[in-house]
């Protein structure tokens, strides 16, 4: 039975608990599970045709179809981790998730920006 005369430090922490929604982590899991397959499909595939030199492989890798794969794999994970945090906004892992996929994004552009200095100053020293 409920005490309707509960403190507001009460209503407060039982407000701040972690909700664990079933769904929003499988949404979670299958977005995490194909941001990290976009990457391994690209390496899976470019050491498979190095190592083989295989017309499929070449195929797979470089073909308009298969060239799609991996981005589609990136967009999708994008598109459920924000369906997660749109639905279950007090999910942790999603806002967990959110992050990370930000934190990747800075990273990349930061590692882009440095490497686009490095050799603008190698080519055109000045």
């Amino acid at each position: 039975m409920e005490n309707e005369y509960s403190s507001p430090e009460q209503n407060a922490a039982e407000q701040r608990k972690p909700v664990r929604n079933s769904k929003a982590i499988i949404i979670c899991i299958f977005s995490l599970i194909s941001y990290i397959a976009s990457p391994a499909y690209i390496i899976i595939m470019l050491i498979l045709g190095i190592e083989y030199r295989n017309k499929i492989f070449e195929k797979l890798l470089f073909q308009a179809p298969y060239v799609f794969i991996p981005f589609c794999l990136h967009i999708a994970a994008w598109v459920l981790m924000i369906i997660a945090r749109v639905r279950y906004k007090e999910c942790i892992f999603a806002k967990i998730l959110m992050w990370f996929y930000i934190g990747v994004v800075l990273v990349f552009m930061v590692l882009v920006i440095a490497l686009h200095s490095y050799l603008s100053s190698c080519y055109f020293p000045g």
